[in-house]
């Protein structure tokens, strides 16, 4: 069973985690899959954005360690550390690095369980398309587990302190959509027959931006200026290379011509 199915559809590379019985939780296998699927999309001009996602009605449900604390494997604590030293360090971590430096904007599809890991990997992407009946939890307490996949960081940035302790504290804690949209984690929330077709949509549009402008922007977004004086110097050397881009001059063409533009990322 291959761990990561993939299918380009025209400008968009659909990704999706392929752990069924497992809801899709991460396995070494997958994670290995995630690094070369993004890192590849990196280097392809032609893949202009991605759409990652699970199968089976599940985004993800977190790490999945069941081979790895198999009847096989060293019981002791010092067993368990070096999983985590293999699995999270080594594994894990350079597929959640891969989805959060991609140069190409990052939809996420959630249905069902985004939950644990399978949490952290859908806040690491850029846009968020949630089901109506999907729902995010931090849940690694309820199995007296310390939050990974940088869980706590994203939280506080994205949510804030107050309501970053309320979900990782409570074990019980689920965030529904309809609460995830409040917070401003999901950009949409759909019925769940229409999620996969609206997740698409809007990877589509983001696909069509000018991918200089867009690259830059998420570097700028996900690493800010420690001040708005910074900020000011920093944006000065990317205005300057995208005003002198041939996209540049498309998209002020198409505005004055009132059509669509079509940029090429040159």
């Amino acid at each position: 069973m291959e761990p990561l199915l993939s299918v380009r559809r025209g400008a968009v590379l659909e990704l999706r985690m392929n752990n069924p019985k497992r809801r899709n939780g991460l396995t070494v296998e997958i994670a290995d899959a995630l690094v070369a699927a993004f890192e590849g999309a990196a280097r392809d001009a032609a893949i202009r954005a991605v759409l990652l996602g699970g199968v089976e009605g599940h985004f993800s449900s977190g790490a999945d360690l069941s081979a790895a604390l198999s009847g096989e494997a060293d019981p002791s604590a010092e067993g368990r550390r070096r999983v985590g030293q293999t699995h999270l360090v080594e594994r894990f971590h350079p597929a959640l690095r891969a989805i959060w430096h991609c140069s190409k904007p990052v939809v996420a599809e959630l249905a069902g369980a985004s939950v644990g890991f399978g949490m952290s990997i859908a806040l690491a992407c850029d846009v968020r398309v949630m089901a109506e009946d999907a729902y995010l939890g931090c849940g690694f307490l309820k199995i007296g587990l310390f939050p990974d996949g940088g869980a706590l960081w994203q939280l506080d940035r994205l949510v804030g302190l107050a309501r970053a302790l309320e979900l990782v504290l409570d074990p019980e804690r689920r965030l529904t959509a309809a609460e995830a949209q409040a917070w401003g984690l999901a950009a949409k929330v759909v019925a769940p027959a229409l999620l996969a077709g609206e997740a698409l949509a809007v990877a589509e549009r983001l696909a069509a931006g000018p991918p200089l402008v867009i690259e830059e922007a998420k570097r700028q977004l996900r690493d800010p200026s420690p001040s708005f004086g910074a900020a000011l110097e920093r944006e000065v050397a990317p205005v300057k290379d995208c005003l002198a881009s041939d996209d540049a001059a498309e998209g002020l063409f198409a505005f004055f011509e009132k059509r669509a533009p079509k940029f090429k990322g040159g």
